[in-house]
């Protein structure tokens, strides 16, 4: 993105994007309770493990109320910033597809030939529709998601001791394999890009000179090059969607594999396995 404009967006939409930011600090802090209240609730029902204390009704009703109302307004907290920040992202990209179009009706001759028509849709579509994407998911890039690892690191520390570490390396081995496969695909997408501005193209030009193709008849040697053209498009499209897929895949089956390492480790070190620290340690993970 140019500097002037990711300035202009930062000017325009930074203070409601913010805004935005500040309904995702508490969320993020009460979802760290739930680990404590799991651990309350196994102590309840299992007495023996709270040093032989005889259960009550209303701490029993206290807990499960703590519980209850704890998720119900991490889950107001995370709708109400998930609907600043989709917002912000709406109105940029309102406010880009606006600016681009109008800056394509007053380009001059010279510049008009230099970018094609399906350039130019491209960008108001895909481009737009790409940056766009990423800004509700900035804060968490920024500064969420590592608050969220330092804390939950150190919650699990607390539970199971240096086994954390072994779960904490592998999540480090896991992520330059990630951001590998987001390479490939990023070089995909950048692929299908220009099969996409060319087929755009193409069929543009047809369009433009119907006419001509009519009078020379040249309907089925340009229909098959623009399905050879679709063909090729759509083998790229494949391949990217069968490597997203593992790529989700192999993102979304990290925490079961972190699981295992800690727990591995905890019960490899001579530590024995039990409710109260294991159900605790996943609602962490």
């Amino acid at each position: 993105v140019d500097a002037k404009v990711l300035g202009a967006i930062i000017k325009v939409f930074g203070p409601s994007f913010l805004i935005g930011g500040l309904w995702k600090v508490p969320q993020d802090f009460l979802g760290f309770v739930a680990p404590f209240l799991v651990k309350a609730v196994y102590k309840y029902v299992d007495p023996k493990n709270d040093g032989g204390a005889t259960p009550t009704w209303a701490r029993g009703i206290a807990i499960c109320m703590v519980l209850f109302w704890s998720q119900a307004a991490g889950s107001l907290l995370l709708h109400q910033y998930f609907d600043h920040v989709f917002a912000c992202s709406m109105h940029a990209r309102g406010a880009l597809v606006a600016a681009i179009y109008q800056k394509s009706l007053t380009l001059s001759h010279a510049s008009r030939s230099e970018k094609s028509l399906g350039e130019l849709v491209n960008l108001m579509s895909v481009d737009v529709q790409r940056l766009t994407d990423l800004i509700p998911y900035l804060h968490s890039l920024l500064w969420s998601s590592p608050l969220q690892i330092l804390i939950s690191m150190v919650l699990l520390y607390r539970l199971v001791g240096v086994s954390s570490l072994v779960g904490l390396a592998v999540m480090l081995a896991i992520m330059p394999i990630n951001a590998k496969i987001l390479l490939t695909l990023r070089t995909l997408q950048e692929g299908n890009m220009k099969e996409k501005d060319k087929r755009v193209k193409t069929v543009s030009e047809i369009l433009q000179s119907m006419k001509v193709i009519k009078m020379f008849a040249w309907e089925k040697p340009l229909t098959q090059k623009v399905a050879e053209i679709r063909t090729s498009e759509v083998s790229r499209l494949r391949r990217y969607g069968y490597l997203s897929s593992l790529q989700s895949i192999f993102w979304n089956s990290a925490p079961i594999t972190v699981s295992i390492a800690t727990f591995g480790a905890y019960a490899f070190l001579g530590n024995k396995l039990e409710m109260g620290v294991v159900l605790p340690a996943l609602s962490i993970i």
